[in-house]
């Protein structure tokens, strides 16, 4: 198979992943109770283009490939998914929270998901041989800016994670803070 060819093939393969990404994120807002097995999909596919990546950057500049910020990158999405199935998982179990909650709660993810697939796809872009026709410094300035867009992102998932438990944590709260008085007061239940 001619080389182009190859380049051309890993290009679509890596834009069905990301295509498969978005409708799982999609998924996850539709369908609540199948969240362990969606997410393990994800958790698998993200590990796939991960390696698909990784051997991509074998065909670019060693000084692009082995630089320093695009591990941080992967690093920082590895932590924002651990964030979301922890926390999802948690938000599902908690008897505190309406349904209605927890589903607006997904789709926050949804969101905080979809643009990371967003900043996924960009890094595809930069580390694709041939798919952005860029000298290594321009690719590293680019790097550095989509490094500190997800350092970024990972702040926002933080941020609405944090958000959500003491959401979680308030109304359980004022669940027993009830129960206490109705004790009290000798109500019922």
């Amino acid at each position: 198979m001619p080389i182009a060819e190859k380049q051309a093939t890993k290009q679509a393969t890596h834009q069905g992943f990301i295509t498969t990404l978005r409708g799982i994120g999609n998924t996850i807002v539709k369908k609540g109770t199948s969240t362990q097995a969606v997410i393990k999909q994800l958790t698998d596919q993200t590990a796939a283009m991960h390696e698909e990546w990784y051997d991509g950057l074998l065909k670019i500049n060693s000084v692009v490939r082995d630089y320093q910020r695009v591990q941080t990158i992967w690093s920082y999405q590895e932590r924002i998914l651990t964030l979301y199935t922890q926390n999802m998982t948690q938000l599902r179990q908690n008897p505190y929270l309406t349904p209605a909650q927890v589903q607006g709660m997904a789709r926050g993810y949804t969101v905080l998901m979809s643009e990371n697939v967003a900043l996924l796809d960009d890094l595809t872009v930069i580390l694709t041989p041939d798919a952005a026709k860029m000298t290594d410094a321009q690719r590293l300035k680019f790097i550095n800016k989509l490094s500190d867009k997800v350092v970024h992102q990972y702040q926002l998932v933080s941020y609405f994670t944090a958000r959500n438990q003491a959401i979680a944590a308030q109304q359980s709260r004022a669940a027993k803070d009830t129960q206490v008085l109705k004790k009290l007061y000798g109500l019922p239940n």
